[in-house]
């Protein structure tokens, strides 16, 4: 694979990385409900403690997966 072909598959896997993380932080803000299917028990994770911060204290003023956005926003960035 050359090195263009390799940039493209990484831009569009972060952009889908990136729409999954804002879709879990806007879930745990409240402003989205988490879609759990035939499963159940989807809040359960988005309730632990690790949901905020990887559960490090000083950390949990956001939830992890917004810190999962900035990492996609970069990577997309970096693929570009």
């Amino acid at each position: 694979m050359n090195k263009t072909t390799t940039n493209r598959i990484l831009f569009v896997l972060s952009l889908a990385g990136l729409g999954d993380s804002i879709y879990l932080t806007l879930a745990h803000t409240k402003l989205a409900e988490i879609k759990c299917g035939p499963s159940h028990g989807c809040e359960d994770v988005a309730l632990h403690y690790t949901a905020m911060g990887f559960g490090i204290p000083g950390l949990n003023i956001l939830p992890t997966a917004a810190y999962g956005v900035m990492m996609y926003v970069a990577l997309c960035v970096a693929a570009f």
